[in-house]
Order: structure tokens, then C-alpha cells, then sequence
């Protein structure tokens, strides 16, 4: 009865997401984003150069299988003026590469791009990629050893009297004092 009730309510398209002044929506395919950025992303090229849709086959290490692609659509989000596009790169290091297109008119240009490494669930999970790669990063620290190499030069340090440390006998015998 459930799986009757769950099938005749059928998809429910996502709600839109706010993200840098824009509404998107969710889309799931590299077919329903425009040309132009199917273009520039290598929807149609053939073989390593292309993009392979979402859930094909590609190439996830550097163990290159000829004919396919290195790279493979995730999630996109389109807006009236931006999109969002969120793709694996396979290779020597798995990464997942964000793009933000913006057009205005005819033209369409990628105005910024990030890096992450876990592919988002989701158009809430994608924005929520590009807010935190885009988060400013406190410096990490240098971690200083308190003790010194043990194969560190030492130097002579003065006492607390202010005096210099004594310099050490010679190698050798000792000398005899009387």
C-alpha cells in the first residue's frame, strides 16, 4: 500500500536554494543545462577530454581506461543569471571541481571555481561545498619542538651569573695536577 501511495505522488522537484543574490533549483543531468556551459564543460567531447553523466562510467584513478572520460557530472544548480556545476575528477588524485557560471545576455562566463573531495548530496549539499571552500582559513601552526634535535649543534649558553660556560677539555688524557 505504501510503495502504491509513494508511487503515485511521483518526484517532487527540490525547493529553490539563496546562494551570492540568486534562487537555484536543482538539476540532475548534464542534458538540462545550456549549451554554452555543456560546452565549456566537454559534454560532447569524446574520451578523457569529456564529462561523463551522472552515474556513467569514467575514470577514477590513474589507471586510464581508453574511451572514457576523466571527469563526471555530479550536481548542478541553475539560476535566472548563474549555475552551479559540481563534477568528479578522476586521475592521480580524486577531487571534485565547482564551477559558477554567470551570463548576462548571450554571454556566459565561469567567474569562480573550487576544490573539494567528498561529491555533494544534493543542491543543499553543493552550496554548502562552496560556503565552506570558500570560508577564510586561519593559518595553521608551526609546531615547535621544545627540545632540540639530538643531533643538533649545541652552543655554549651563558650561566645565569652571566659567565660563559667553561670550554671543554681537549680529547685525551686529563692532564695531572700535582
Amino acid at each position: 500500500m505504501l510503495l502504491a501511495l509513494s508511487a503515485a505522488c511521483g518526484p517532487r522537484p527540490s525547493p529553490a536554494v539563496a546562494f551570492d543574490g540568486s534562487e537555484f533549483v536543482e538539476v540532475g543531468s548534464l542534458a538540462l543545462l545550456p549549451p554554452a556551459i555543456q560546452d565549456s564543460i566537454g559534454a560532447k567531447r569524446a574520451g578523457a577530454d569529456g564529462i561523463a553523466e551522472r552515474g556513467a562510467r569514467f575514470n577514477t584513478t590513474d589507471v586510464v581506461e581508453p574511451g572514457l572520460p576523466m571527469r563526471r557530472f555530479v550536481i548542478a544548480g541553475l539560476a535566472p543569471d548563474a549555475a552551479l556545476v559540481a563534477y568528479e575528477r578522476g586521475g592521480r588524485g580524486y577531487s571534485v571541481g565547482i564551477l559558477l557560471f554567470k551570463w548576462s545576455g548571450s554571454r556566459i562566463r565561469r567567474v569562480h571555481s573550487w576544490t573539494t573531495y567528498d561529491p555533494p548530496d544534493g543542491l543543499v549539499g553543493l552550496i554548502k561545498a562552496v560556503r565552506v571552500a570558500s570560508a577564510p582559513r586561519r593559518p595553521t601552526p608551526v609546531h615547535r619542538s621544545v627540545r632540540p634535535h639530538p643531533r643538533a649543534k649545541r652552543v655554549g649558553r651563558a650561566h645565569a651569573t652571566g659567565a660563559l660556560p667553561l670550554p671543554l677539555a681537549p680529547h685525551g688524557p686529563a692532564p695531572h695536577i700535582p
